[in-house]
């Protein structure tokens, strides 16, 4: 399908970005009394940004008014976080069964970092009613969850039906785990000529 170019829109971000991914977040369904409809368009991505590798949470925040049929896209930084696993080489954004929402994020290291998050769901919330879950984060540093890799992280992903997040690295491996998971004691992987291996 063709996207009219009318409806097609550039923003700039005054950072290096790596990854990025979107995230649900529901939408107002009427105008407020002015007559302005806001909507939150949410992205994660993993950036560059002034000699860090961060991970940030982005609000494309856009106005529109019902009287003047105009609108206006503002890019809003929500939160950022130091990813100390170096740059982000993936992301990777899915539910889990208890209904939180799953940030994982892999690195040049070879580790994961993780972010749990409570999304509103009731039409028209704003991203100031979004929490953290757990302990993932400390300060303005990402902890690393787990550490299945040596070398660069290739893609990490899960599967919200059995909760399992998989991954596979530049060192030709495989891994399996629990996403409630802490460590990489309860991760199983696969080698590059296929043995079974419990870590």
């Amino acid at each position: 399908m063709t996207v009219p170019s009318s409806s097609l829109q550039s923003h700039y971000i005054p950072n290096d970005i790596r990854k990025l991914c979107s995230i649900p977040f529901p939408q107002p369904r009427v105008a407020d009394e002015q007559g302005q409809l806001t909507t939150h368009n949410l992205i994660v991505l993993g950036a560059y940004d002034t000699d860090l590798h961060v991970l940030s949470l982005l609000d494309l925040q856009t106005t529109s008014s019902t009287s003047t049929q105009s609108s206006n896209t503002t890019p809003i930084t929500l939160a950022s976080w130091e990813h100390p696993g170096g740059e982000v080489t993936d992301v990777h954004v899915s539910s889990q069964p208890d209904g939180t929402l799953l940030v994982l994020a892999g690195s040049t290291n070879g580790s994961i970092t993780r972010l749990q998050m409570l999304i509103p769901q009731a039409p028209g919330s704003h991203p100031r009613d979004i929490q953290l879950i757990g302990s993932d984060v400390r300060g303005q540093q990402l902890q690393p969850w787990v550490h299945p890799h040596q070398g660069r992280v290739a893609f990490v992903c899960h599967q919200p039906d059995d909760n399992i997040v998989l991954s596979g690295g530049q060192d030709g491996q495989l891994w399996m785990g629990d996403a409630t998971g802490v460590s990489a004691d309860a991760w199983y992987g696969v080698g590059m000529f296929g043995q079974y291996l419990h870590i």
